[in-house]
């Protein structure tokens, strides 16, 4: 395989997101993945896609409509992840003898991605509105996390992914306040930290440099963000979203608000009135809730079901029930585990990437759907997968190294 097919390759997964691209990712992960198939799976690679693939076979076995549209429709979703980490291993093995190529390749598509989300949201203010948050935020600002976090991982002072990092990180802030998203702030601030903390040694000198200029850039942007009230609401509103709301007193209003919490509510309802079969093995494939009635969102669309939920826990269990559950939460601690063990490491350009990668892929599990979010989880997914291969390659040429011994 050439470098210019990785190269052409993060350029197209980088810059589908903003396009809101999902399949287009998906397409050119399989393709990249089965390109040239002269590769194998490292051994977490090879777990993880085993645990996935045991998800969908009991999703499968529990459906009792296997055969209709929906359930091809939650192959498609829950298969996704496979090819994701299939794609991350092949860009590590396609760059891992040129990691500094890697970085180069991964700041020009990280380059086009973030230039054309500021053009389409800057176009989504012009053409609606500059009150009309909630549409914009739905039609243009979903993919913004990962280029939100990846351009605070950059910050740190010597990784070599930007020349001018103050202009990178200016379209950062930028577009982190413009696209009012709770998700998208704590990724921006989550890469800020990390690449302070964890990037490398750096002097006394140098990070209290570094925490100046990042408590400044981070004064700027709550005032930009604080200005808002719509936002205002939507940061007060984050924890009562997180929790279960009383579906026999909650109003029209208060489920809108709170639709998080309708959907778990709406989850955990059913799952006390299922079966014993159901609690374990789930609705199965082509399964959905039953909305209280009919909504319509701010997209124009009108929802009476729901398929795929606001919350990962909730979504597995609706259709692989509690061992499905079980295997989804083993993934998890294994991601987790990836990330803790970089803690204790030597500091290099890797640790930001790898411990920021799989934090943001375990709390969107409680947010969104997690590993089977279509369109910003994927960006992640590579980055931890094709890093932490390269950070254990790393260590392990340093352990070989013949050290100095005395006479």
């Amino acid at each position: 395989m050439t470098l210019n097919i990785s190269k052409i390759y993060l350029i197209i997964a980088l810059t589908s997101v903003p396009l809101g691209g999902s399949l287009t990712l998906l397409v050119a992960s399989i393709l990249y993945a089965a390109h040239d198939f002269k590769f194998s799976l490292g051994k977490t690679e090879k777990k993880i896609i085993a645990l996935l693939l045991m998800i969908i076979v009991i999703a499968a076995a529990a459906s009792t409509a296997i055969f209709s549209y929906s359930a091809a429709k939650d192959v498609f979703y829950l298969s996704a992840p496979i090819f994701y980490v299939a794609a991350g291993y092949k860009l590590y093995c396609a760059y891992k003898l040129k990691r500094n190529v890697f970085f180069k390749h991964l700041k020009i598509a990280l380059m086009s991605a973030a230039i054309l989300q500021i053009t389409l949201i800057l176009y989504g203010y012009t053409l609606s509105g500059i009150s009309s948050y909630d549409l914009i935020r739905a039609e243009y600002g979903r993919g913004i996390a990962f280029i939100s976090f990846f351009t605070g991982v950059l910050f740190g002072p010597k990784i070599k992914l930007l020349e001018k990092r103050a202009a990178f990180l200016s379209i950062g802030t930028a577009l982190t306040a413009l696209s009012l998203s709770r998700t998208s702030i704590f990724a921006f601030f989550l890469g800020l930290i990390l690449s302070i903390l964890f990037n490398q040694k750096i002097s006394a000198i140098k990070t209290l440099k570094n925490t100046a200029v990042f408590l400044l850039l981070s004064s700027i942007t709550f005032m930009l963000l604080m200005q808002n009230a719509w936002l205002q609401d939507k940061l007060l509103n984050t924890t009562t979203e997180m929790s279960v709301i009383d579906l026999n007193s909650a109003d029209r209003q208060q489920i809108v608000r709170n639709w998080r919490a309708y959907e778990t509510a709406l989850t955990y309802q059913k799952f006390t009135s299922s079966d014993i079969s159901v609690k374990f093995f789930g609705l199965g494939l082509g399964s959905s809730l039953t909305l209280s009635e009919e909504f319509n969102l701010s997209t124009g669309e009108t929802l009476e079901e729901a398929g795929i939920l606001h919350n990962a826990f909730a979504y597995i269990w609706m259709k692989s029930g509690l061992f499905g559950l079980l295997i989804y939460v083993y993934i998890l601690l294994m991601l987790a585990n990836l990330a803790i063990k970089q803690i204790a490491q030597t500091p290099n350009r890797y640790r930001a990437l790898i411990i920021g990668s799989a934090t943001f892929i375990i709390a969107s599990s409680f947010i969104i759907t997690g590993l089977y979010n279509h369109l910003q989880i994927p960006i992640f997914i590579l980055s931890l997968i094709c890093t932490s291969n390269m950070h254990r390659d790393t260590k392990l040429h340093h352990a070989s190294q013949p050290t100095n011994q005395p006479n």
